[in-house]
């Protein structure tokens, strides 16, 4: 019994010894990653006037240092590719723990399925496990249940995902290029995709997810917190707008938020030339709904017009 005691022991000693050999990945992966926003985020170095948060039609479809030029403010975008509005929630908390607080969030919406339970878009945690290096992301990852948070403390493996392991360098693809003021426009048209100028179908309350309502009204509730002015940015699809969706929002935000729609009257937005896919801009399509939303915040400069579309 002593001996198998020791055996036992020794072997607890060697794992534990062993686990630790993975700190060196664990540090390593940050240095692999190709975008650093999130690390720059925790790090205290988004420090800009306006910045715009969304899933891909906001990394896509506005060019923040366009805004830059034509406002005179400093913007960055950190939006992300199939990204919820959980995630977009997380990127603001993160954003106001450790940065200078902005004057303005574009929090760009996913017309019409920004609240949907059916919808693709999920939590990014492919953008925290580079990061499990900082405490910050492995608490996130605890929150959201994905990790043990005594396993966490105890194993630095159980910390990591698979991706951790594929220590190469990441690189830009041709889609997938991000500028240096954090948005990725688009420079082609997906030729494997057809679609056509049609509606969306008819959807109700019970298509709602509860937990991303939750998440939005959070995200409301921290730009009031911080006095920060929050625009809900509505996108052009090559589709009609969906008002069932603006209607929903602005029930949800009343008079805590600006609301930007494209100009639904702008041929531009109905023509394939300028778009993508069915639901992004290329980036001369970008440039001009980029513009129009310059205008929009140089005339909320002097005069806030709150819970009030943009007719144009």
């Amino acid at each position: 019994m002593k001996k198998f005691v020791i055996q036992l022991f020794l072997f607890c000693l060697f794992f534990l010894l062993f686990d630790k050999l993975f700190i060196i990945i664990r540090n390593h992966s940050p240095s692999t990653e190709i975008d650093q926003r999130m690390e720059l985020l925790i790090n205290k170095k988004i420090n800009k006037d306006i910045i715009i948060i969304g899933s891909s039609r906001g990394a896509r479809d506005i060019i923040a240092s366009q805004i830059e030029n034509e406002t005179g403010q400093t913007a960055y975008n950190l939006s992300y590719d199939a990204s919820a509005i959980e995630f977009h929630e997380f990127i603001l908390r993160t954003l106001v723990k450790f940065n200078k607080t902005p004057k303005t969030i574009l929090l760009v919406i996913d017309d019409n399925s920004e609240l949907l339970s059916d919808n693709p878009i999920k939590y990014r945690f492919d953008r925290l496990y580079p990061l499990v290096k900082y405490s910050y992301i492995r608490n996130e990852l605890i929150n959201r249940g994905e990790k043990n948070k005594h396993l966490s403390d105890l194993f630095v493996l159980h910390q990591l995902d698979k991706s951790n392991f594929n220590l190469k360098r990441k690189k830009f693809t041709p889609v997938d290029t991000i500028m240096s003021c954090g948005s990725m426009p688009l420079w082609f048209h997906n030729e494997n995709r057809r679609w056509k100028f049609i509606s969306d179908p008819i959807t109700s309350v019970e298509d709602q997810d509860p937990t991303k309502i939750v998440a939005f009204k959070n995200f409301v509730k921290i730009c009031e917190q911080y006095n920060i002015k929050l625009i809900l940015v509505f996108p052009p699809n090559f589709k009609p707008l969906n008002t069932s969706c603006l209607n929903t929002l602005m029930n949800v935000v009343k008079k805590r938020a600006s609301i930007f729609t494209y100009d639904i009257n702008n041929p531009v937005y109905k023509d394939k030339m300028y778009f993508y896919d069915e639901f992004h801009l290329l980036h001369k399509g970008a440039e001009i709904f980029t513009h129009e939303i310059s205008l929009y915040i140089n005339n909320l400069i002097n005069k806030v017009d709150y819970n009030k579309p943009n007719s144009q």
